[in-house]
């Protein structure tokens, strides 16, 4: 898919994928006490670390004696996968549902 396309009105799939499985559906209220005061690229950063948090934390890279797990295979796939987001367009959605201005 060339940078030109779309999916489903999105940058691209990881993004749509990353949004709708992260942030679809979000509490507007909590949203907004999490981002107010932030500019996008501050939104963007925290759900980017937000999502890959998450994915540290659910695929361990090592079992307990160092060895790559099968989960950490994934993991590595997932960091990639959430990598290839366009993470301003998520911020953007997140600032829209939130009801804020993001500083600049």
């Amino acid at each position: 898919m060339s940078k030109t396309e779309t999916y489903n009105g999105w940058a691209n799939y990881e993004t749509w994928r990353v949004h709708l499985e992260f942030f679809e559906g979000m509490d507007p209220h909590e949203l907004r006490d999490q981002l107010s005061g932030m500019s996008l690229y501050e939104i963007g950063q925290h759900a980017k670390d937000t999502v890959a948090q998450f994915i540290e934390d659910v695929l361990p890279d090592k079992d307990n004696r160092g060895q790559l797990t099968p989960a950490g295979m994934v993991r590595g796939w997932a960091l990639s996968f959430t990598d290839a987001a366009d993470w301003r367009e998520i911020a953007e959605h997140l600032a829209e549902a939130a009801g804020i201005e993001p500083t600049t």
